[in-house]
């Protein structure tokens, strides 16, 4: 996941404070629908599909 915001309508600052706890929530929600997916049978090991 990733963030891109033009410096001229906003700063590193307020980036920070108001984008970047959402973007680690974002990513937190993400990982934890990962972590409750079985790999498929057959499937080579480290991947996952949602059943």
């Amino acid at each position: 996941m990733s963030l891109a915001v033009h410096s001229g309508r906003m700063s590193a600052a307020a980036v920070r404070r108001d984008l970047l706890p959402r973007l680690r929530a974002a990513v937190a929600a993400i990982e934890a629908d990962l972590r409750i997916t079985d790999p498929a049978p057959g499937a080579p090991l480290g991947t996952a599909t949602h059943r």
